[in-house]
């Protein structure tokens, strides 16, 4: 629609530490880049942080984790949904990773799920769109 729809879609990370003051998991895209590109088209990253972040705007992507800093408390699946009103932030570039949790004790198994969403309008072109992402989990 020239509203444009929310596509998203989730990541399971599992992290495993036998370190007694747990891990820190941090998020940033693998370049400076941080835009999703199909040949010549693109989805920009959402302007949303990890603090504050926001409903996407048309032609940009982004991800959440719930009830982790200002995201929702819960997320879904959404497929070309017009109404969408969940919040996201956008990724940021290498280097300048952001703390998607941290823990205090030993890890068996532990899972965060990071979501991910793009908004497109009718002017969007179709294409496979993608870029790529580094999770790096740390004993603290």
């Amino acid at each position: 629609t020239s509203g444009g729809v929310v596509t998203s879609a989730s990541d399971t990370v599992t992290v495993n530490t036998n370190n007694s003051t747990g891990y820190t998991l941090t998020l940033e895209d693998n370049d400076a880049t941080t835009t999703l590109v199909s040949g010549g088209n693109t989805f920009t990253a959402h302007s949303g942080t990890f603090a504050a972040p926001t409903a996407l705007a048309n032609g940009t992507w982004g991800y959440a984790v719930a009830s982790a800093g200002g995201f929702d408390a819960s997320y879904s699946t959404e497929n070309s949904n017009g109404s969408s009103t969940s919040k996201w932030a956008g990724v940021p570039a290498s280097g300048s990773g952001v703390t998607l949790k941290t823990t205090g004790s030993a890890a068996s198994n532990d899972t965060t799920t990071v979501w991910w969403a793009a908004k497109a309008n009718t002017s969007q072109p179709n294409g496979t769109y993608s870029d790529t992402v580094t999770y790096t989990a740390t004993t603290n």
